[in-house]
């Protein structure tokens, strides 16, 4: 059967051509029935904080992220659940997926998304 985890995977990969390569071969070494799961950010825009860096990047839920230094890491994407879940489908099932609160690298409570998958075949 076989798992395969990702957590916060997704999230520095901003592009979509790097989402469907990670999970084109996450979902390319399981056996069918074998689980997929998934840990990811969700979109913030309800923090005013997010809204404003998300802007600043011009693309949707994607921002920048800086060390202590001010010096650009890398650029961040935040989802929403409707872009995670068909980011599988039809390839995978949805057993099951649940919001909850999660904490960033620099401490800020943010919304987080668990999810666990299976393959069909």
């Amino acid at each position: 059967m076989g798992a395969v985890g990702l957590q916060a995977v997704l999230t520095v990969c901003p592009e979509a051509s790097v989402h469907q390569a990670v999970l084109g071969e996450a979902i390319r070494v399981l056996r069918p029935r074998g689980l997929l799961y998934i840990s990811d950010f969700l979109r913030n825009e309800h923090l005013a904080e997010y809204r404003t860096r998300y802007a600043a990047s011009g693309r949707p839920g994607v921002l920048s992220a800086y060390d202590d230094n001010g010096r650009w890491l890398y650029d961040a994407k935040h989802w929403t659940i409707d872009e995670l879940l068909n980011l599988l489908l039809p390839q995978c099932v949805v057993l099951r997926a649940e919001e909850r609160y999660v904490r960033t690298r620099t401490g800020n409570e943010v919304r987080g998304f668990e999810a666990a998958f299976t393959k069909l075949s």
